[in-house]
C-alpha cells in the first residue's frame, strides 16, 4: 500500500473542491461560461435543419472571432429514438453535425467540447444549447488521444 500516502491527500483536495464548487450555478461560475445560445429543431429529423443552420450562421462570426485558448461547449438534446440509449445517441450526433458544420461551413477553429443533454428539461422539441468558456478553463488538464476534429 505504497500509493496510500499519495492517494488521501488527493481525495482530501478532490473532496473538497467538491464542496467549494457544490452547485452547477457556482461552478459554471468558477469556470466563466458564457451561455451564447439555444438553438431549437424546427423539423422532423435529429439532423440539422434549414432554420438550425440559419441560427448558427448567426452566430458563427462570434464564436469565430473568440480569444484564443476559448472553447466552446456545444449541448445536444434529442427527444427521438426508442428508449433512452437511442436518444442520448441523437442527441450527441446532433451535437456533432453542428460541430461540423461550424469547422467546414464556417471555420471555426477554436475547441469544441461536445455533449448530451441527459434530461433536455421536458422539452417536446429537439434544441442545440452553445457555451463559451473563458481561457481559465483551458488550464485544466485534458488528456488527448488520436486526432482532433479539426
Amino acid at each position: 500500500m505504497r500509493l496510500a500516502p499519495t492517494l488521501i491527500p488527493l481525495f482530501v483536495v478532490a473532496a473538497s473542491a467538491a464542496t467549494a464548487l457544490g452547485s452547477d450555478r457556482e461552478l459554471k461560475q468558477f469556470l466563466h461560461e458564457e451561455p451564447i445560445a439555444t438553438v431549437v429543431a424546427h423539423g422532423d429529423s435529429f439532423c440539422l435543419d434549414q432554420k438550425m443552420m440559419k441560427s448558427i450562421d448567426l452566430l458563427a462570426p462570434r464564436l469565430r472571432s473568440l480569444a484564443k485558448g476559448s472553447v466552446i461547449r456545444i449541448e445536444g438534446f434529442s427527444r427521438r429514438g426508442e428508449d433512452r440509449e437511442a436518444q442520448v445517441r441523437n442527441s450527441f450526433y446532433l451535437a456533432f453535425e453542428a460541430q461540423k458544420y461550424l469547422r467546414e461551413r464556417h471555420g471555426v477553429s477554436a475547441d469544441i467540447y461536445l455533449s448530451a443533454i441527459p434530461d433536455g428539461q421536458n422539452s417536446t422539441t429537439d434544441f442545440l444549447r452553445i457555451a463559451v468558456f473563458a481561457d481559465a478553463f483551458s488550464a485544466i488538464h485534458v488528456s488527448r488521444a488520436g486526432d482532433t476534429s479539426r
